[in-house]
């Protein structure tokens, strides 16, 4: 009896270390992702000049008003400069860095690690940005909750 009831132990202890270690590992490829994505560059044209810019130094991506029809994406960089990119929709940028850029309604992508804080303020959902211009952006609440949750998983891996 008592072989038994140890043998049980001993199962359920190695039914949670698998577990722990298939979470670990999700994790862990999470962490390689989002480390390869900050770590490219992408060309910005800013004004007459193309200059590499990597994605750590933007703020965001979002379309003005006609950018639809010239197929250029512009980009606000943290350091408050603003240019344009040679891809023709934040569907294929989103594509391209999904762990790092976070969808903030139709026409804005925020780079997820430029937020500084968010938070309501009377009816609107506010995200402020780090940067020079500390700008701050209004987003869907649906997008704020989202951002929310997001940061709160981001938290859960930085305890482990």
């Amino acid at each position: 009896m008592n072989y038994e009831h140890e043998l049980n132990e001993l199962r359920n202890r190695k039914q949670r270390l698998r577990a722990n270690h298939d979470r670990l590992s999700s994790d862990e490829n999470r962490l390689k992702a989002c480390l390869k994505e900050v770590s490219q560059q992408i060309e910005v044209m800013i004004g007459a000049v193309n200059e590499w810019v990597r994605i750590t130094q933007i703020a965001y991506f979002h379309l003005k008003e006609g950018s639809a029809r010239s197929k250029l994406v512009d980009v606000r960089l943290l350091d408050g400069r603003e240019g344009t990119v040679d891809i023709d929709s934040l569907a294929k940028i989103e594509k391209l860095w999904p762990n790092v850029f976070f969808r903030a309604g139709r026409g804005l992508l925020i780079q997820q690690l430029a937020i500084k804080d968010q938070y309501k303020e009377g009816n609107d959902y506010i995200v402020q940005l780090l940067g020079i211009d500390q700008e701050q952006l209004k987003v869907p609440a649906e997008a704020y909750d989202r951002l929310l949750k997001i940061r709160e998983e981001w938290a859960l891996v930085n305890e482990r």
